[in-house]
């Protein structure tokens, strides 16, 4: 029998007996086997299915699966206990299977009948005149050299003027088209595309993308010399992208160094030295300052109580506020000790 390659197939298996020759009515796909091209036998595919009709026999539904192989299939029942004549099916391509099959003899994928205009034609191809003088016309109105041409070509007028028939391929190298020519579908090698025959509109959307590509992913080694496009690009020296454009039009980048002496009292504007004063001068700092300046003055200016006693005391009044020096000791050589500095 013959079946569509990877179409499913329903087909007639039986009938199955068991060893005394009586009829067997319980058999599952799990009791068949399928072996393709003499392979190893292997199971059924679990969606094929199984069906009694009478007398031993079954309707089988096979999957694509079961039939994905071109060449013989077979299938048997694997159980011991109980037996079946095996199928042989051939699996053929879907086109070879409807030519045969499916579609009438000369419809569209059918087989060619015999007509009396094919008979004809058959009989003037075998004459060996007649294939000379084909030959001979063909070789007259092709100029150049065809390595091989595979396909059918339906006609051809001049000298290559047009080519009205259909090309399947052209694997040769043709060595010049002098007519018009519709339209290629084939793949041609082209040695030499004479000058401004490549346009916009020629180029499909993926070739330009392909060419944007080839030109923004080359590698910036190869683009230095100087005075050129490529020369000036402002490059990083990985791929990060250290320098960037702001929306303002303004270069953003991340500084890692500076060099010797590029800040100068120039390149600071006024607003700058400003808030860097404003920055050390801050309350804090002031206070600090004031206060060390009063502590000072206290001892080199202030009122003296207690003069030459161990509890000798200054006392000045400086930015607002008192600051006072208190002494609780005299040493053996005559020297202060035990200061404590109050702010009032």
């Amino acid at each position: 029998m013959w079946a569509k390659q990877s179409t499913a197939a329903t087909v007639i298996i039986g009938p199955v007996l068991d060893s005394t020759g009586a009829e067997y009515a319980s058999a599952v796909i799990g009791d068949l086997s399928i072996s393709k091209n003499g392979g190893t036998l292997t199971a059924l595919a679990s969606a094929a299915t199984l069906t009694l009709i009478a007398n031993g026999q079954y309707t089988l539904v096979l999957t694509t699966g079961n039939v994905d192989t071109l060449g013989r299939a077979q299938i048997t029942c694997n159980k011991s206990t109980y037996q079946m004549p095996s199928i042989e099916l051939m699996v053929l391509p879907s086109t070879v299977f409807d030519a045969l099959v499916t579609n009438a003899v000369n419809a569209t994928g059918g087989l060619v009948g015999a007509t009396a205009a094919i008979t004809t034609m058959a009989g003037v191809i075998a004459t060996a005149t007649n294939i000379t003088a084909i030959t001979g016309n063909i070789t007259g109105n092709l100029s150049g050299s065809v390595g091989s041409v595979t396909g059918a070509v339906g006609s051809v007028t001049g000298a290559v003027g047009s080519v009205t028939g259909a090309v399947g391929s052209v694997t040769g190298a043709v060595g010049s088209v002098t007519g018009a020519v519709g339209s290629v579908t084939a793949a041609v090698t082209v040695g030499t595309i004479n000058a401004n025959v490549v346009n916009a509109s020629a180029l499909a959307a993926d070739a330009v993308a392909e060419i944007a590509d080839g030109i923004w992913d080359e590698a910036t080694s190869g683009h230095t010399t100087a005075g050129t496009y490529g020369g000036r690009i402002v490059r990083a020296t990985n791929s990060n992208v250290e320098v960037q454009i702001t929306g303002s039009n303004h270069v953003a980048a991340d500084v890692h160094a500076f060099q010797t002496d590029v800040i100068d009292s120039s390149a600071i504007a006024a607003s700058a030295v400003a808030e860097i004063q404003s920055g050390l001068a801050t309350a804090a700092n002031l206070l600090i300052v004031s206060d060390g300046v009063g502590f000072l003055t206290s001892v080199l200016m202030g009122t003296i109580s207690d003069a030459g006693t161990a509890g000798e005391t200054y006392v000045i009044t400086f930015g607002g506020a008192t600051y006072t020096l208190d002494y609780t000791g005299l040493d053996a050589t005559g020297n202060r000790t035990g200061v404590t500095r109050t702010k009032v």
